[in-house]
């Protein structure tokens, strides 16, 4: 419901704002890909999940760059 998520949006922020007031340089980044068929939506959620890891290991590896998430993928 909207109250419901209102909430869980300002407990998220809340959560987020001590880590964030740290950072000198902030970014804001949204992934997208086109739309699949619903047969091959395991096979796309489980080939983001890679690119992103992926992602971060590198950003680490390479830059020292340490990422933070809190993606949650469920089946």
């Amino acid at each position: 419901c909207i109250v419901c998520n209102r909430i869980r949006t300002g407990r998220l922020i809340n959560a987020y704002e001590p880590v964030l007031a740290e950072w000198e340089e902030k970014q804001f980044v949204t992934l997208t890909l086109e739309n699949c068929p619903g047969d091959r939506l395991p096979e796309v959620l489980d080939g983001m999940l890679r690119a992103w890891q992926s992602c971060r290991s590198r950003l680490n590896r390479t830059l020292g760059v340490r990422l933070v998430d809190r993606m949650h993928v469920s089946s």
